[in-house]
């Protein structure tokens, strides 16, 4: 008989409230906590001993007093906040009156109040009236209401007492109580006449500070006055246990009453059943933590408890998973925490859990009683007893375990806490392992070994059956069972899902006889449970798989994103028939109806469990055995949290060479950079405090990153030499249910241009440009005007000096010539000069043409052409017509132009007076946009151009032409005249 001990784990009770605790240790400033408050944003504020703090779920940021700074805030002992409708932050200290102004992040001080200048004012309260202005009261001073706008102060009431207190209810109407004269005294603010209405009656000082309930609109007190104000509902705080005295109040929307105390923690009361339940915040009574000064609900229902030993947060949208690992026990700290089978005994109150190569151990529900119970080895098995791997309990037995383990099937005497290990019939080379125990009937189970299912009697132990499978080749190990109205399932470990008929005694394995079900194949069949409308849920090494066993349809779910490398364990199904999956890939919760699937992380991690070790208690507890021990909850109490998130964009650190710089992003909407701090991490976070650490946030840069970048839980995005430019940062964030703010936060980023990258600059380099272009045209055009100018220059001189002296010359000639002549003398000689001197006049005359730069008109080209003509044709009876472009008369052609195309033209007209016998001649100048058309045609007897050599004057032609850049074409026949034609380009 193995040995019993019975050892007692320092293991918490539940909490019915389970909380979680911050101190400074966590970040914030003091463990003495004065007053919470919860601002637009949904950052949430703590007034300390030590300083002010905001707090955003991850991080607290502190505000401290400076001396040497005259905006920080006026002293470090904080007592209470408030914000106004204007986001100002209205901060009471042990000190005077403080506003904290958010986009300048500075604080402006009050110490004193008019009338009471010298005197230290320490606020204890702040509340915000209807009218949007702050209320406070200080002892000696009375109550005042401070213009929230103006910053000016008005004393609504003289006097005020130590034990005196001041509220707002949930339409801001500000109350306040006192004791006068042995009276107890409630006041409210009147806006129409500015007064307190006053109501007092008999009785000792209030013994807690007055609530006004934000649900019930109730006046909580310590005795009944029904009646006392009008419109108003009095409620008693029902005595507490042990005769404690409550300290602090809220009610939560809810309707539930909180009571904070001085030494006990806190109590919260039911109003509709009138039960009182117990949260300690630490186990000693009159501890520190157990010190209430201060309870506050936030917008999403979380109860924030200040305390003189840090601050509290129950959070109902936590979900209240727990966590049980033997191995952290005294005494147990080397021992193994895998947990292998759980069930539960009918009639007991806690669970069975086999703890893998430890035997089988047991634990009370409540108070965690840990009992383990180790199985002696059988030699003749060779398999090591503790293995467990199945534990089942026979309902028609209710004092027996079924322990399914690697040396065989053991029956537990629960009672006697003796086991007993039965012989299983196998053959040599099997392993005596038995994987998974199932009911079978009243008074038989099934129970899985190597390659054999087993029926075996409940009363004798004799086995009653033995389903073989030896038959099909490569079948690994059986390791799950499910029996059902078509049969019993039975699933291997590498042969896919096998049914046998109970019926029939027939085996069949379903890949083979059914299709859509190949799949299975090859996959490890780990555990089986049903589910509603003959569904059978299937937990393999591929995933999750619904089968119709009705009509043996298959259906795989895709639990995840990407199935590769889920293994699922085991199942449960809880009452809204979702799934509750034990994974490698940690615990998930699964509906199938919508095929929304959650995992949940624990302290960050995803943790691994193990196969068919999952139960369902009598409580409606599930309990699922893993690496470490034992996971539980209540899955009614597992819901997604709704709340989305206020996401916000909180500071960016910027790099460069000589430094880095940390800017506050929180009431900025553009981040101005330059190109030399173009390097900077954007932090920002979501305002969730459920879980934060389960947060997910994606970004993006528009303008830079193409999609978002998925962030997980990281609260950070690093973007390194970012060109310049102008930019917007978007993120979004989920909370730690997936629920996402898509609309986020968004930011604008400006990355400022070297100055060479600027407007300004391209602009003023333009000018540069244009300046020196235009500098340029101005030196161009003077060159031009300058050598009009020297050609008109010239060509006076030449027609004046040396076209005079040659005209001189000649008629010299020619009057001594004459005389020569009539004296009988004539001289051939004197002939040639004067010849010579009026063919040198001619050829000046025409050289001054081309040069004088008033003669660049197409006009004067038409008046020169007429000149030349009536030289060279009218000797030769040879009519002649020249058309222009009325409209192009005044056409400026360059002097090139004009001097290579007047010589070209006159050399036509040469030729036709020479060689052509024309009795008309036509010259054509037909003008365009960008080019001149030039004609010449006869009627003279044309030539054979085929047969005839260029001459010379044809080849002068042809290089004029090409000269002017023009395309030279030249017809004629014999006796069909002559066409020259050509295309000249004008500038």
């Amino acid at each position: 008989m193995p040995g019993f001990i019975s050892i007692l784990l320092a293991f918490q009770m539940v909490q019915p409230y389970p909380v979680e605790r911050y101190d400074v240790s966590s970040g914030l400033s003091s463990n003495i906590v004065y007053d919470i408050y919860q601002d637009i944003d949904d950052y949430i504020w703590i007034a300390t001993e030590n300083g002010l703090n905001r707090f955003d779920a991850h991080e607290f940021e502190i505000f401290r007093h400076d001396t040497s700074d005259s905006l920080s805030i006026s002293s470090n002992v904080v007592r209470t906040i408030l914000e106004d409708n204007d986001r100002n932050v209205w901060v009471g200290t042990a000190n005077g009156l403080n506003v904290y102004k958010r986009d300048a992040d500075k604080f402006i001080r009050f110490r004193g109040v008019p009338g009471y200048e010298k005197e230290r004012v320490d606020i204890q309260h702040l509340f915000i009236g209807a009218e949007g202005n702050v209320w406070f009261s200080h002892r000696g001073q009375g109550i005042w209401r401070v213009d929230a706008k103006e910053f000016t102060f008005h004393q609504t009431k003289k006097g005020w007492y130590y034990n005196n207190y001041m509220s707002s209810d949930a339409n801001q109407t500000i109350w306040y109580q006192g004791h006068e004269e042995r009276h107890r005294v409630l006041g409210r603010y009147n806006h129409q006449t500015q007064q307190f209405e006053v109501f007092k009656w008999p009785g000792e000082a209030f013994p807690f500070k007055l609530h006004v309930g934000q649900k019930s609109g109730k006046i909580w007190l310590d005795e009944d006055l029904s009646g006392l104000i009008d419109n108003i509902e009095i409620a008693k705080v029902p005595d507490l246990p042990g005769d404690n005295v409550p300290y602090q109040l809220l009610e939560d929307r809810m309707g539930r009453l909180w009571i904070g105390t001085v030494n006990y923690g806190v109590y919260i009361y039911h109003p509709e059943t009138g039960n009182i339940d117990h949260l300690k915040l630490a186990p000693k009574e009159g501890a520190l933590s157990n010190y209430v000064r201060r309870l506050f609900e936030d917008r999403s229902g979380r109860i924030w408890i200040g305390t003189r030993d840090g601050l509290f947060k129950y959070d109902p949208l936590k979900k209240p998973f727990q966590h049980f690992d033997p191995a952290s026990a005294p005494g147990f700290k080397d021992l193994e925490s895998l947990v292998m089978g759980i069930s539960e005994r009918e009639g007991e109150e806690g669970i069975w859990a086999g703890i893998f190569s430890e035997g089988l151990f047991y634990t009370d529900s409540d108070v965690f009683e840990l009992m383990p119970f180790p199985f002696e080895n059988d030699p003749a098995h060779k398999g090591p007893a503790n293995q467990i791997w199945s534990i089942f309990h026979h309902q028609n037995q209710p004092g027996y375990l079924w322990i399914g383990t690697s040396n065989g099937l053991y029956q537990f005497d629960t009672v006697k806490k003796q086991s007993v290990l039965l012989t299983l019939p196998r053959r040599d080379f099997t392993s005596p392992v038995v994987f998974s125990v199932i009911k079978a009937d009243a008074n038989s189970v099934w129970a899985a070994g190597d390659e054999d299912v087993y029926q075996v009697n409940t009363e004798t132990g004799k086995v009653l059956k033995t389903i073989s499978l030896k038959l099909y080749n490569n079948l690994s190990t059986v390791q799950s069972l499910y029996l059902s109205d078509v049969g019993l399932f039975i699933g291997t470990e590498g042969e896919g899902l096998v049914l046998y008929n109970t019926q029939t005694e027939k085996l069949k394995q379903l890949h083979t006889i059914y299709s859509g079900m190949e799949e299975l194949s090859g996959a490890a069949i780990w555990t089986m449970i049903g589910g509603k409308d003959n569904t059978l849920w299937l937990g393999t090494s591929n995933g999750l798989y619904q089968l119709e066993t009705e009509k043996m349809a298959l259906d795989h779910h895709a639990v995840t994103q990407s199935e590769t490398g889920l293994i699922i364990y085991s199942i449960l199904v809880d009452d809204e028939n979702r799934l509750w999956l034990g994974t490698n890939l940690g615990l998930a919760m699964y509906n199938p109806e919508n095929r929304d699937a959650r995992f949940y992380k624990f302290e960050g991690q995803k943790e691994d469990y193990n196969r068919r070790s999952a139960v369902a208690d009598k409580n409606g507890r599930f309990w699922f055995g893993m690496n470490h021990g034992l996971r539980w909850f209540y899955p009614s109490e597992i819901n997604v949290n709704p709340i989305i998130p206020k996401v916000h964009i909180t500071k960016a650190d910027v790099f460069s060479r000589q430094a880095e710089a940390v800017i506050d992003l929180r009431e900025k909407e553009l981040l101005k950079l330059n190109r030399e701090k173009n390097t900077f991490e954007l932090h920002f976070t979501a305002l969730n405090y459920t879980n934060p650490k389960e947060n997910q946030y994606r970004y993006r840069l528009d303008g830079l990153d193409e999609d978002w970048v998925e962030a997980g839980n990281l609260r950070f995005a690093r973007y390194t030499q970012v060109p310049p430019g102008q930019y917007v940062f978007t993120v979004q964030a989920s909370n730690n249910d997936g629920i996402w703010n898509t609309e986020g936060a968004a930011l604008s980023v400006y990355v400022a241009p070297e100055f060479w990258q600027t407007t300004w600059f391209k602009i003023l380099i333009v000018l540069i440009l244009g300046l020196a272009l235009w500098l340029l045209y101005r030196y161009r055009v003077n060159k031009l005007i300058e050598m009009e100018r020297l050609r008109l220059r010239i060509a006076s001189d030449l027609h004046d000096e040396i076209g005079s002296g040659l005209s001189g010359i000649a008629l010299s000639s020619d009057l001594l010539n004459r005389q020569l002549n009539l004296e009988g003398k004539p001289s051939d000689t004197i002939q040639r000069i004067t010849s010579s001197a009026r063919s040198l006049a001619n050829s000046l005359e025409a050289i001054v043409w081309l040069i004088d730069p008033q003669k660049d008109t197409l006009e004067e080209l038409v008046l020169k052409l007429t000149s030349t003509a009536n030289e060279l044709l009218i000797d030769k009876s040879v009519e002649y017509h020249i058309d222009i472009d009325e409209g192009k008369k005044q056409l400026v052609l360059p002097s090139a132009c004009r001097r290579n195309l007047y010589l070209l033209i006159k050399e036509a007209i040469h030729n036709i007076a020479k060689h052509a016998d024309a009795h008309m001649v036509s010259i054509k100048l037909k003008t365009g946009r960008k080019e001149m058309i030039v004609g010449i045609e006869d009627d003279g007897k044309g030539f054979d151009v085929t047969t005839i050599s260029p001459g010379n004057g044809l080849e002068t032609m042809k290089r004029r032409a090409q000269a002017l850049g023009s395309a030279w074409s030249l017809q004629s026949e014999p006796g069909a005249g002559t066409q020259i034609k050509l295309s000249v380009k004008l500038p």
